[in-house]
């Protein structure tokens, strides 16, 4: 037997196992965490079977800068509103809720020339100016 206060070898090895159990219990939580925590509507969007076109993420960054714009005026976005009637010529920029909401189906809150079938192509943002999704 050691002198007492020494550290018995069996102590050491325990340690060691206890420390390692904890840190792969740590591990896992977070791997668990992360495969579930949701992503951002733009990596949805990215990641879905509709790839996005550089034209396509061209535009939605000018649909970014508009509402850049506008929510510097002040521009009240919770009804939903049009941002833009004519982006590239066939598309607008629409706000809307994710999850929609009725408001969103308004016409006042729609894009006239979308409304009109004039354009035929809509990018949504949400409120908050994040890509909800293109079409």
């Amino acid at each position: 037997m050691g002198t007492p206060g020494s550290i018995k070898p069996k102590q050491i090895g325990n340690v060691i196992v206890s420390s390692i159990i904890f840190l792969m219990i740590i591990f896992a939580v977070v791997m668990v965490i992360t495969r579930f925590t949701p992503s951002t509507k733009q990596d949805e969007v990215k990641s879905s079977s509709k790839k996005i076109t550089s034209f396509e993420e061209d535009l939605v960054q000018q649909a970014q800068q508009i509402y850049a714009q506008k929510k510097a005026k002040n521009m009240d976005f919770k009804n939903g509103p049009c941002l833009a009637d004519s982006l590239a010529s066939t598309w607008v920029v629409d706000i809307a809720h994710d999850p929609r909401q009725a408001i969103d189906d308004l016409p006042e809150n729609q894009c006239p020339s979308f409304i009109a079938g004039k354009t035929q192509h809509f990018i949504e943002l949400d409120p908050d100016g994040q890509l909800i999704r293109l079409q």
